[in-house]
C-alpha cells in the first residue's frame, strides 16, 4: 500500500501489524500532517463480529480527549469496504519494547524513577476514559506508546466498555489480554475500572520485576495464578523499589475488586509523594527520569519543577509540625480537607475550632446532608438524615447544635447527630443562616411575593422575628442574601444583590436602624465571613475574571485580593483566627458534538470538540457551519472567541474584561452580537468576525441578555428586565429605539425562517410560543416544560432536549403532523444543554457540563 492516496491521505511507510489491524504510516494533505492509518485486514472485512469490534475501539477513542489518550482523528472505509480509522502519529516506542530491551541489555526491570513517570502518565489518560464511563479492559504494555519525548498515549480502545451501551463481546471469551487480565475479567464476570486498576499492577509489576506476576504453562494455569496465588515481591527480586511502590502495586493487584483502589484519582493520591520525590535531590544533584533520549528530558519533569516546591514545603509544614502552633506562624499551606465524591458544600467552623461541619450528599445536590469532620483526626459523622435535603449549617455559639434549612425552614439539631431535631423557623429562602455570637438569636432571609428576599432575625428561644432590610422604593427586585453576625453581634453583614452577578456588601446594625454600604462596583459575591476581631470581612466574588477569595475593611474601603481561594466559595474564618476553610467548586464546561443515527455509514460516540482546562459555554454555529463562536474564561475573564467547526485554531475575539458571553452570529456570517457587563448593567454590542471596534446597541441602565438577530439582519431580539421581569424586546440595527415584544416572563427567541413568526420560550411554564414578527397575539406551539437553554428551531420544528427523561433524550417537535420522536439519546451523567443544528442537519453541537464537583479546601496561616 505504500504510495497509494486513500481520501486525503497518502500512505508513506508500514508500522506494524496486530490481532485484527494493520497500521501505516501517512501524510493527510488537507491538513499538512503526519497520521497513523490502522486497517481492518481485509480476511476480516467480511466478519461482522469483527468490523463491529475495529469500529467499537474507534468509537470508544473518539469520545475522549486527553494528553495520554491516542486521538482519533477520522473514521471511514474504501470503495471496496476497507475500514480504517486515522490516529494521531506518535514517534516513539511500545512500553512492550522498552521493557524487552531494559531486561535483555541491564537488569530485571526500568528504573523504578522511569517506571513512576509512565505509570504515572497511564493512570492520568485512564482516569480520563473511567470519567467518561470507558473502561479499556486491555491495558498491557504493547497497547502504550511512549514518545521520543516521554509522552504516553494509551491505544486500542476495540475492548472497551462504555457505559449504557451494549456490550460487543456478550456472547464471546472474556475479551482482553489474559495475562493482564483481572479475576473478574479472566472467569467472564462483569468488570468496571477497577478492572482496569489490576491490569496498571500487572503492568508496574512487570516494568519493575522484568517478569509477569502470574504465569502459567497454558491457559487454565494462568487463570488459577490470577484468582489464587500471590506473586513474589518486588523487593525481593531488587532492593532498589521503595517500598511505598511496592505497596501501591500489591493494592493494585487485590483479588477482590473492593480492595483495589476504587478510582485512578485514589491511585495517583498515593503516586504523587513518589513522583514528587524522583526530584529530591541527592548528594547536590537530582534525580531525574530519561525514557527515550537522554538528551530530550521529559516533558513530564518540567511539568512539575514549579508544583515540586510548593508540594515538598507544604508536606514538610503538614506532616511534622503541629497544627495549633501559638508563637511563630508558618508559612500559609493550602489544603484539601474533604475530598468525596458529590460536593461538599457550605462550610462552618466549630467553636472551638477543631471541627468543620458543612452539607454533603453524594452523587445527589438535591438532597444533601449536614456532616461534621474533625480538622485533627478526621473523623466525620452524620448530623441529619432527613429525606428532603438540608443546607447551610451553622453552629451554635456553645457548639452543642447546629442550625440549618431545609426547603424553606430553619431546624436546629444536636451536633452529635444523634437525631433530636427542632423546627425553629417556617419561612425562610434561599441565601445562608447565622447564629449570634450570644446564641439568642439567628439571622436569616425571607422573601416576598415579588422575589424579594430580605435579612430577618428570629430568636432562638421564644420565635419572635425582626425585619433588618427592606427593599429601596427605586428597586424594582433586590434580595438580601449570606448574612453573618460580626463578633461583638452589633452588625451583621450581607450581599445585597439587584441583578445576575451585580451585588455589593452592606452592613445593618442589630435594631436595624443603620444600613451601610461596603463596596460600589456591584460584583457577583457568593458567602461572607467576619475576621474574630471584627476588622475585615472575608468573601467570594468573581471581580476579578474568576472566582476568588477578597477582604475588605469593616468599615469599607478597597477590596483585597487573598493570595488563596482560588474557584471559592461560601468562606468562614475559624474563631482562633488561625484557620480559613472554604468550598472549592470547579465547574467544567465544554462543547461536543455527535452525528445523528443514520446521517453517516458509521455511528460516533459524542466527541468533545472544544475544551480547556476552564469553562467553554455558551456558543453558536456560523450559517456555513464552518465556524463557532463561544464564550469561555480561558483567558482570565469570559470573554468572545472564534474556532474552526472542528475546534482547531482558537481566536479570542474580545479583550473587556468583563464578563461577555451569549454570542450570537448575523445572518450573513459577518458579525458577532453578544453582551457584555457594563456599568453594572449586562448590555448587546456588536462586533465584526474579523474584530475591530464594538458597537454598543443597548445603554439604558436594564440587564439586556441573548441576543438573537433576525432573518433579514435588520433587527436583533434579546432578553432584558427593563420592564420589570425579563421580555423579548428587539432594537433595529445600526440602532435606534428598542421594542416591547413579549409580555410574559420569557428570555430566548429565535425567528422563523420565513421571517414571519417570532418563537420564544416562557419563563413562567416553560412552553414555547410564537407570534407575528410585527407584534400581536401570541399563541402556544409546545406544551412541554423546556428550559429556555434547551431548545433550538428549524424550518419544519423544533429540536429540544427532554429534560425529565432519566437519559438525555435529543428530541424533534414536528409543525406538520404535530407529533415529536427521539432522535438519538445521549449517556450523559452531566447536563447537555444549548443544541446547535448544522446546517447539513446531520449533526447536533451541544454544550456539556459535567456533574458538579466540590470540595472543602482548608488554609493553615492564611493571614
Amino acid at each position: 500500500m505504500i504510495g497509494e492516496t486513500i481520501s486525503h491521505y497518502t500512505i508513506t511507510e508500514f508500522i506494524g501489524e496486530g490481532g485484527i489491524g494493520v497500521v501505516y504510516k501517512a501524510h493527510d494533505f488537507h491538513l499538512n500532517r503526519v497520521v497513523a492509518i490502522k486497517f481492518l485486514p481485509q480476511s476480516f472485512s467480511k466478519d461482522a463480529g469483527i468490523r463491529e469490534q475495529f469500529l467499537h475501539g474507534a468509537r470508544a477513542a473518539s469520545a475522549l480527549d486527553h494528553p495520554n489518550i491516542c486521538p482519533i482523528h477520522d473514521f471511514d472505509q474504501t470503495v471496496d469496504g476497507h475500514m480504517f480509522m486515522v490516529m494521531a502519529f506518535c514517534e516513539g516506542r511500545t512500553l512492550r519494547q522498552i521493557i524487552d530491551e531494559t531486561t535483555k541489555d541491564s537488569g530485571p526491570g526500568l528504573p523504578h524513577e522511569q517506571s513512576i513517570d509512565i505509570i504515572f502518565q497511564l493512570v492520568q489518560g485512564l482516569g480520563e476514559a473511567h470519567k467518561n464511563g470507558v473502561v479499556h479492559r486491555d491495558i498491557k504494555p504493547s497497547n502504550i506508546i511512549v514518545s521520543n519525548d516521554g509522552e504516553l498515549k494509551i491505544l486500542d480502545f476495540g475492548l472497551a466498555q462504555i457505559k449504557g451501551g451494549v456490550e460487543k463481546f456478550e456472547n464471546s471469551a472474556a475479551p482482553g489480554t489474559l495475562l493482564y487480565m483481572s479475576p473478574e475479567q479472566a472467569i467472564g464476570e462483569k468488570t468496571d475500572s477497577r478492572s482496569d486498576i489490576w491490569s496498571l499492577g500487572v503492568v508496574m509489576y512487570e516494568m519493575l520485576g522484568g517478569v509477569l506476576p502470574f504465569q502459567g504453562e497454558y491457559e487454565q494455569a494462568v487463570i488459577y495464578a490470577i484468582l489464587k496465588e500471590n506473586p513474589e515481591l518486588i523487593t525481593r527480586r531488587r532492593s532498589d523499589v521503595p517500598p511505598a511502590l511496592e505497596t501501591i502495586i500489591h493494592k493494585c493487584l487485590g483479588k477482590n475488586p473492593s480492595l483495589r483502589y476504587p478510582t485512578c484519582a485514589s491511585l495517583i493520591a498515593d503516586l504523587a509523594p513518589l513522583r514528587q520525590k524522583i526530584l529530591v535531590p541527592t548528594n547536590g544533584a537530582y534525580t531525574s527520569v530519561e525514557i527515550a533520549k537522554p538528551s530530550h528530558p521529559s516533558r513530564f519533569l518540567w511539568s512539575i519543577i514549579a508544583s515540586s516546591i510548593a508540594l515538598i514545603a507544604f508536606f514538610m509544614f503538614y506532616t511534622f509540625l503541629p497544627f495549633d502552633r501559638e508563637a511563630h506562624p508558618g508559612p500559609v499551606a493550602e489544603m484539601p480537607f474533604t475530598s468525596l465524591d458529590g460536593m461538599e458544600y457550605s462550610p462552618d467552623f466549630s467553636p472551638d475550632s477543631k471541627e468543620i461541619a458543612f452539607y454533603w450528599k453524594e452523587n445527589d445536590l438535591i438532597n444533601p446532608d449536614i456532616y461534621i469532620k474533625s480538622i485533627r483526626t478526621g473523623e466525620m459523622r452524620q448530623v441529619t438524615k432527613h429525606p428532603g435535603g438540608e443546607r447551610y449549617p451553622v453552629w451554635s455559639p456553645d457548639g452543642k447544635n447546629i442550625a440549618y434549612v431545609r426547603a424553606d425552614k430553619i431546624y436546629i439539631s444536636s451536633s452529635l447527630g444523634n437525631g433530636t431535631e427542632k423546627l425553629l423557623c417556617s419561612k425562610a429562602a434561599f441565601g445562608g443562616v447565622d447564629w449570634s455570637p450570644d446564641g439568642k438569636w439567628i439571622a436569616f432571609t425571607e422573601g416576598d411575593s415579588s422575589n424579594n428576599i430580605f435579612i430577618s432575625i428570629i430568636s432562638v428561644e421564644t420565635g419572635e422575628r425582626r425585619s433588618l432590610t427592606s427593599i429601596p422604593q427605586k428597586t424594582q427586585w433586590e434580595q438580601d442574601l449570606w448574612p453573618v453576625f460580626s463578633p461583638d453581634g452589633q452588625k451583621i453583614a450581607f450581599s445585597r444583590h439587584l441583578g445576575f452577578e451585580r451585588a455589593d456588601i452592606y452592613t445593618v446594625t442589630f435594631d436595624g436602624r443603620q444600613t451601610k454600604r461596603l463596596t460600589f462596583d456591584e460584583k457577583e459575591v457568593i458567602g461572607l465571613a467576619w475576621t474574630p476581631n471584627g476588622g475585615e470581612i472575608i468573601f467570594s466574588s468573581n471581580r476579578g475574571g474568576e472566582r476568588r477569595l477578597w477582604r475588605i475593611s469593616a468599615k469599607g474601603g478597597k477590596p483585597e485580593l487573598l493570595s488563596v481561594g482560588q474557584y471559592a466559595r461560601y468562606p468562614t474564618v475559624s474563631p482562633d483566627g488561625k484557620r480559613l476553610a472554604y468550598a472549592e467548586l470547579k465547574i467544567s464546561q465544554s462543547i461536543w458534538s455527535v452525528d445523528f443515527p443514520g446521517a453517516s455509514g458509521f455511528e460516533f460516540a459524542p466527541k468533545k470538540i472544544i475544551s480547556s482546562s476552564r469553562s467553554d459555554e455558551i456558543f453558536k454555529l456560523s450559517p456555513d457551519g464552518k465556524r463557532i463562536v463561544f464564550e469561555s474564561n480561558r483567558s482570565g475573564n469570559y470573554e468572545i472567541w472564534l474556532c474552526d467547526s472542528d475546534g482547531g485554531n482558537p481566536l479570542q475575539l474580545t479583550h473587556l474584561k468583563n464578563s461577555s458571553g451569549a454570542p450570537c452570529w448575523s445572518p450573513d456570517g459577518k458579525w458577532i452580537a453578544f453582551t457584555s457587563k457594563s456599568n453594572g448593567d449586562y448590555d448587546i454590542f456588536v462586533v465584526s468576525r474579523d474584530g475591530g471596534e464594538l458597537k454598543r446597541m443597548t445603554t439604558e441602565p436594564s440587564h439586556d441578555t441573548f441576543p438573537h438577530w433576525s432573518k433579514d439582519g435588520s433587527w436583533i431580539y434579546f432578553s432584558s428586565n427593563k420592564s420589570g421581569d425579563h421580555n423579548i424586546w428587539k432594537i433595529p440595527l445600526p440602532g435606534g429605539t428598542s421594542v416591547q415584544m413579549t409580555n410574559k416572563p420569557s428570555r430566548h427567541a429565535f425567528e422563523s425562517a420565513d421571517g414571519k413568526w417570532l418563537y420564544y420560550h416562557r419563563k413562567d411554564n416553560g412552553f414555547i410560543y410564537k407570534m407575528p414578527v410585527g407584534g400581536g397575539e401570541s399563541s402556544l406551539v409546545l406544551n412541554e416544560d423546556i428550559s429556555g437553554f434547551y431548545w433550538a428551531l428549524a424550518e419544519d420544528g423544533i429540536y429540544y432536549f427532554d429534560l425529565y427523561s432519566k437519559k438525555w433524550h435529543f428530541k424533534f417537535f414536528d409543525f406538520a403532523t404535530q407529533t415529536t420522536k427521539i432522535i438519538t439519546t445521549l449517556e450523559f451523567e452531566g447536563e447537555c444543554y444549548n443544541p446547535q443544528i448544522s446546517p447539513d442537519r446531520r449533526r447536533l453541537y451541544f454544550n456539556y457540563e459535567e456533574p458538579w464537583q466540590a470540595d472543602i479546601k482548608l488554609v493553615e496561616n492564611w493571614r
